[in-house]
């Protein structure tokens, strides 16, 4: 393992980053789990356009010097890109199953973010124990409790800053749909760097104290990440 030092900010540089394999969807093979070909899901991709993918393979490996290269390898499979992916009939930007995640690279201007924001369910999912899930809820009661595709069929989709949310301790309306996308929508922020994100945790009570969850969270996984070093990410890589 090498460190790139960034000020006070210690980058990961990845020396086995081939490990975590990037693959490009290629119209023909199925990438999905094979009950999800069935119904209700029904997933399917379309192929990426080539230069999104020259352009946006290069935001994900990026994405990859924010975390310790163990915590990659013990929890990612493939990175399987496409140009589209549809779920429940609905279209996603991301999503993921076990250790692989899956990018929709056309329309999506935020790929780095969906990286984050899919990686963090599949380290959720992996640590239940280190996530203060009984803190967040009792911060959180107008969650829906219901699916990602339920909620975006209700017009919960927003995933960008809205401040009629914010003052609740939400990102957006899409946080509503369940604790898990409020947990995703969080560490996409934390972790792309947002100076923004900082500018609300500074602000709203419950946005600082659900933002101190999911520190503790991370810092679990590695004594690295502390709320030090997320707010130096803001000053490095906005």
């Amino acid at each position: 393992m090498h460190y790139l030092l960034i000020g006070t900010l210690t980058l990961f540089v990845s020396l086995s980053i081939k490990a975590q394999q990037i693959k490009v969807y290629n119209g023909r093979e199925n990438i999905f789990p094979s009950y999800w070909l069935e119904k209700p899901i029904k997933a399917k991709a379309s192929i990426a356009n080539a230069e999104s993918v020259k352009v946006d393979t290069l935001e994900i490996t990026k994405a990859f010097g924010v975390y310790p290269d163990e915590l990659l390898l013990n929890n990612i499979s493939t990175i399987f890109v496409a140009g589209t992916i549809r779920c429940y009939g609905v279209s996603y930007y991301g999503t993921n199953s076990n250790k692989n995640i899956y990018i929709a690279l056309q329309g999506n201007q935020e790929v780095l973010q969906t990286f984050h924001h899919e990686f963090s369910s599949i380290l959720l999912r992996n640590y239940p124990a280190y996530f203060n899930k009984t803190a967040w809820l009792r911060l959180s009661p107008e969650l829906f409790n219901t699916s990602s595709a339920k909620a975006i069929k209700a017009g919960y989709s927003q995933t960008v800053f809205d401040s009629s949310m914010l003052a609740k301790g939400y990102i957006s309306s899409y946080s509503l749909s369940n604790y898990e996308n409020d947990f995703n929508l969080y560490a996409e922020h934390l972790l792309s760097g947002s100076k923004t994100f900082w500018e609300y945790v500074d602000r709203y009570e419950k946005i600082r104290k659900k933002t101190d969850l999911i520190i503790e969270f991370y810092h679990k996984l590695n004594p690295l990440f502390g709320e030090g070093y997320f707010r130096a990410l803001a000053k490095t890589l906005s």
